[in-house]
């Protein structure tokens, strides 16, 4: 039959033929039904499922209309066409020539907004041109991308020869790509992205050779974030959902080699076996998209690295099976200045089936306002524990020792215990160091439970300072994210038999003689700021002189807050200097930002018109300072006495 038919379609066809299914090796049309019209009328050829060979998902209802349709003999054209996909919702020019005696023929798709493709099928292979292909249409023919939200455009060429030996060729290229998770936790944009592929096929093997350049864009896969400048070249043996990763290098900014290989399942979408090998990588380059969102993804902002590492991971059945780490010259330091360990080398070498150990050599180091001296850390590792030898961190005049520290990896994390031992600092250095008025004294601790749990430390033990002709300890100490941005400290503290003329001519609070004790139970502080407890400071017992200077009166008054009074015989009191006292006592319980202030007696002491006894005069002139406010912004407590010790003013007595 030969002839040309064009025109508008007629309710009653001429000719309608049906195909159950109609199979090319690259391609499977099923419910294949042509309908052909009388002459001057169109040609219509509809495909109820179309399945291009691979994974790709089926296409339904397909549509091709003919503008002018031609057969003769093994020739079949239509040209001037329409095509219709109902997922897509728009309809593309479409031509097509087949040669149904060698099955040779082409195909033409174009539209504006679709883009255009062109196939040309040979009795052996099939080659398919790409010119702007939009991604952002991919979820409606491939329902496994619809998740991803892609976009961008792809152009390129790829070659299929499904003869003898088979052959795959691709070079395609990627403008403007990105997606997007539902999740949020995997995004990029702005991809430009170039793939050269060649694959060889022998039954159901695959060998693949491939380069990929990543020139332009960035990506975020939770927690690394990826930017534009890496290129990857592939050779891999693939056999179903098995892919042997033969060879893979990455050439990727701030790393001398990348190394990649072993078994990949990606039916599971793992990698079953292999090693991973990085050389040379600078930390200050890599730093920040990929060690410190893996290792302290809270700090990563607040940190900085630098130095140079040596990494191999090991994989097996799966899991991890090695991991060897050289250090060279590492540096890690907050940004604010307030922590840095470094420069530190060594070596770190741990296996799943055997005994590994770490080996590790630190110049020195900074928390907050102290400074640590060289040390080197030794420990054995094994696949579920480490066992730390003992470590001696030198600390001014002292140092800080642990002992038996051995933690052992839970189905909560890492967690364990040892011993540490703080040998004596000197409290003069110590002060100096921390920024506060010198004070004479000694610091040191033996604490024989230190207890490690997945974020936090207990102290078992006693931290103790003799400072001031007393003591002061610390006990049940609980220390929570060392090193997170919301550390927060709890701990008790007891002072015993402190002198006051010691502490005041220090802290430029005026002259007190005597002693004192002082108590602050269930002390929390956040990020090192008080965030509650109970405090009371009050005279210790027994006899000694006890004298308060005019000065020390009026400070003692100023933290009182208004309302605070000098009980005394006001005529006589700027003849003298200081006065003797019985005893006094200060009282504060912090909580929800508010300080409840209370003096001699504690609770019990206040009266019943809310007033307290700060001090409680004895001789001659009697003098006693009474507080009437109790309840006091705990910011303006302490701004209050920053402006006490602050000042050197001499007080004022009318």
């Amino acid at each position: 039959m030969a002839g040309v038919l064009a025109g508008a379609a007629r309710a009653t066809p001429l000719l309608e033929i049906g195909f159950g299914r109609v199979v090319h090796p690259s391609i499977i049309a099923e419910g294949v039904v042509a309908t052909l019209g009388a002459e001057g009328e169109v040609a219509r050829i509809f495909i109820r499922s179309l399945q291009p060979e691979g994974r790709v998902s089926r296409i339904a209802d397909v549509t091709m209309t003919c503008g002018r349709l031609r057969l003769a003999q093994v020739i079949i054209e239509c040209l001037e066409g329409s095509l219709e996909i109902p997922v897509l919702g728009e309809r593309s020019g479409f031509d097509i020539a087949f040669d149904t005696g060698d099955r040779t023929g082409r195909v033409k798709i174009d539209s504006p907004q679709v883009g255009r493709v062109d196939l040309t099928v040979g009795t052996h292979a099939i080659l398919t041109e790409l010119y702007g292909l939009p991604l952002d249409r991919l979820p409606q023919v491939f329902a496994a991308s619809s998740s991803w939200s892609p976009s961008g455009r792809m152009s390129g060429r790829v070659e299929y020869d499904f003869g003898p030996g088979r052959r795959l060729k691709a070079s395609i290229r990627l403008d403007s790509g990105g997606f997007a998770s539902a999740d949020g936790l995997r995004a990029a944009e702005g991809v430009e992205l170039a793939v050269d592929l060649v694959g060889r096929g022998q039954a159901r093997t695959w060998n693949w050779d491939a380069d990929i350049v990543w020139s332009a864009g960035e990506a975020y896969l939770d927690p690394f974030y990826l930017a534009s400048g890496a290129r990857l070249h592939l050779a891999a043996r693939s056999e179903g959902d098995r892919v042997d990763l033969q060879r893979v290098s990455l050439n990727l900014d701030g790393v001398e080699e990348v190394k990649l290989s072993g078994e990949l399942d990606l039916g599971a979408g793992m990698l079953r076996s292999g090693a991973l090998a990085l050389k040379g990588a600078d930390l200050a380059v890599l730093g920040p998209s990929f060690i410190l969102p893996a290792v302290a993804p809270a700090q990563q902002g607040l940190l900085t690295v630098e130095g140079t590492l040596d990494l191999v991971i090991g994989v097996a059945d799966g899991t991890l099976s090695a991991l060897e780490i050289g250090l060279d010259e590492v540096r890690i330091a907050r940004s604010d200045g307030s922590a840095k360990v470094g420069p530190t080398g060594g070596a770190v070498a741990w296996y799943s089936d055997r005994a590994g150990e770490l080996a590790v050599h630190v110049a020195g180091g900074r928390w907050r306002s102290l400074d640590f001296g060289a040390f080197d850390l030794r420990a054995k590792l094994d696949a579920r524990s480490v066992e730390l030898a003992a470590v001696r961190i030198p600390l001014l005049d002292g140092a800080v020792v642990f002992e038996s520290v051995a933690l052992v990896r839970g189905s909560r994390g890492w967690q364990g215990g040892g011993a540490a031992v703080v040998e004596p600092v000197s409290m003069p250095l110590l002060s100096e160091a921390l920024g506060l008025p010198r004070m004479a004294g000694v610091l040191s601790a033996s604490i024989p439970g230190l207890i490690v749990r997945p974020g936090e430390v207990v102290l078992d033990g006693a931290l103790v300072i003799s400072v001031f002709g007393g003591y002061l300890q610390a006990s049940r100490l609980h220390l929570f994210e060392p090193f997170g941005r919301f550390s927060r400290l709890e701990a008790d503290i007891e002072a015993r038999a402190i002198d006051l003329t010691g502490l005041t001519e220090t802290f430029s609070f005026g002259s007190i003689s005597g002693l004192i004790d002082a108590d602050v139970t269930g002390l929390e502080l956040v990020q090192w700021r008080p965030q509650r407890f109970d405090a009371s400071v009050r005279s210790s017992p027994g006899r000694y002189p006890r004298r308060i200077s005019q000065r020390a009166v009026q400070n003692i008054s100023a933290l009182g807050g208004p309302g605070a009074a000098l009980a005394i015989q006001r005529g006589v009191l700027g003849f003298f200097e200081s006065f003797g006292y019985r005893s006094l006592a200060i009282g504060c319980r912090l909580e929800n930002g508010v300080c409840t202030m209370t003096g001699i007696g504690g609770s019990e002491g206040v009266r019943e018109n809310g007033s307290f006894v700060l001090v409680e005069g004895g001789g001659v002139p009697a003098l006693n300072v009474i507080g009437y406010n109790r309840r006091i912004d705990w910011n303006e407590f302490l701004d209050r006495l920053q402006r006490v010790i602050a000042s050197n003013a001499a007080p004022v007595v009318q």
